[in-house]
């Protein structure tokens, strides 16, 4: 007898986990079990979806004065630290960033800014937003005479367009 009630109750079970997996309207819309395609197959390419295609590069504001604004208090809360208020450095672990070869391994802006987003802060790397490695890297590029008032906000592109030495 109790042999009998546990084939049961497996039955029961499995009768119920069939119901709560598979039930439902047919009609209805479903999600496939698996994203692979079948044997044989290759999958079409999709396009990413909306949220995994990466923000416009584009920093927030009309300018280069309005990137350079948010960039002081970027550089006062992350950078100042490790490289002084003025990117002077402090020591040789914490180098200048500002006059002399400070940028001297860099061939071009968007060098540069790689490298910043990439590594900095050295305590947190990549833990700031696009517009804020953005900013940090117009920063470093005015302190050393690389952009004029003139120019517009530094992006990915136009960071591309500059050439450091």
């Amino acid at each position: 007898m109790t042999r009998f009630v546990r084939i049961r109750h497996a039955a029961a079970l499995a009768f119920a986990l069939a119901i709560g997996c598979g039930g439902g309207d047919r009609a209805a819309e479903t999600t496939p079990a698996s994203t692979e395609p079948p044997a044989g197959e290759t999958a079409a390419p999709t396009e990413p979806p909306a949220e995994a295609v990466p923000p416009a590069t584009e920093p927030a504001g009309a300018g280069l004065q309005e990137q350079l604004a948010q960039a002081d208090k970027v550089w006062d809360d992350s950078c100042s630290v490790c490289h002084g208020d003025s990117g002077e450095g402090k020591g040789k672990k914490n180098p200048a960033v500002v006059g002399g070869k400070a940028l001297g391994k860099y061939k071009t802006g968007a060098d540069l800014l790689a490298y910043v987003k990439e590594k900095m802060p050295k305590d947190d790397p990549g833990s700031l937003s696009e517009a804020e490695y953005l900013a940090a890297t117009a920063w470093l590029l005015s302190k050393n005479g690389m952009l004029s008032e003139g120019s517009g906000a530094l992006t990915a592109r136009s960071a591309a367009a500059i050439t450091l030495h």
